[in-house]
C-alpha cells in the first residue's frame, strides 16, 4: 500500500530553477541534512528531503551497569511536483511536514505558498469515476450532522457492495460533511485497486500500478482545487 498527500502550492520559480537550488543543498553526512533528487527537469521534479539527528541514550544492562550509546534517526520526506500543477505531492508522508516545509521556505523565499487543502472526497471520487470508470464504494464516513435535539452526530456506513444509496437514505437531506470514502476500482479493465480518500487530500492506494493511478487521481484533484 502507498500513501500520498497533496498540498496546494504556488512556486515563485520554475522547476529548473528550483532544481538548481536543491542540487546546491544536496544531502551529506557532514551537514546532516539536504536533498536527494531522483528526477528533475522542466516537466517533473521529485526527490527526498533528509535530516539526520544524533542523540544519546542510557542503556542499563541486567547487572545494573549504565552505558551511553549513540543513536541515529533520519527524518525523510518524499516529494514531487509536476510542471504547471498547483499540487505538491508527498509520498509516504512523515508524521510532521514542518522540517521539510521550513527548508523549502528558507530556500525559495517569501514567494512560495504551500497550504493544506480541504475538499469533498465524494466530489473527488466523482471526478475519478468520470475519468477511470464506475467504482464500488464500500465505506463513507461523515460528520457535522445536526440532530433533532441540537447536537452533532457522526455516521459511517460500510458494506461489501456499493453503499452510496444506503448512505443517501440514511443521511436524507440533512447537512453533513464527508470525512473519508473507501472504494474499489478496476482500471484499464484488469488492474484492481483499493482506495481511501480523505477531505484533507490524502490517499491510501493498494495496487501494483500505483504511480500511474496516483497521477490520474492528482489530475482529478487538480480540477477540484482549481474550481475552489
Amino acid at each position: 500500500m502507498v500513501k500520498a498527500k497533496w498540498l496546494y502550492s504556488e512556486l515563485p520559480l520554475s522547476l529548473d530553477q528550483i532544481t538548481t537550488l536543491l542540487l546546491a543543498e544536496q544531502y551529506s553526512d557532514d551537514k546532516g541534512e539536504g536533498f536527494l533528487l531522483s528526477s528533475s527537469g522542466k516537466q517533473f521534479l521529485s526527490g527526498r528531503y533528509i535530516e539526520k539527528t544524533i542523540g544519546r541514550s542510557i542503556v542499563i544492562d541486567p547487572f545494573g551497569n549504565q552505558s551511553e550509546q549513540e543513536t541515529v534517526a533520519y527524518y525523510t520526506c518524499k516529494f514531487s511536483w509536476q510542471n504547471g500543477s498547483k499540487l505538491l505531492c508527498i509520498t509516504e508522508p512523515p508524521r510532521s511536514l514542518r522540517k521539510f516545509l521550513a527548508k523549502l521556505h528558507s530556500l525559495l523565499g517569501l514567494g512560495v505558498v504551500i497550504a493544506d487543502i480541504t475538499i469533498d472526497p465524494l466530489e473527488w471520487l466523482q471526478k475519478i469515476e468520470s475519468q477511470l470508470g464506475i467504482t464500488t464504494i464500500t465505506h463513507i464516513s461523515s460528520f457535522g450532522i445536526h440532530t433533532p435535539v441540537g447536537g452533532l452526530a457522526k455516521i459511517s456506513v460500510s458494506g461489501k457492495k456499493d453503499i452510496r444509496t444506503d448512505f443517501d437514505e440514511l443521511i436524507s437531506n440533512r447537512r453533513h460533511k464527508v470525512e473519508n470514502v473507501k472504494f474499489n476500482l478496476i482500471y484499464n479493465n484488469d488492474i484492481k485497486a483499493s482506495v481511501e480518500l480523505t477531505r484533507a487530500g490524502n490517499c491510501k492506494l493498494k495496487s501494483y500500478n500505483h504511480n500511474e493511478i496516483l497521477d490520474k487521481f492528482r489530475l482529478c484533484l487538480e480540477g477540484i482545487v482549481a474550481d475552489n
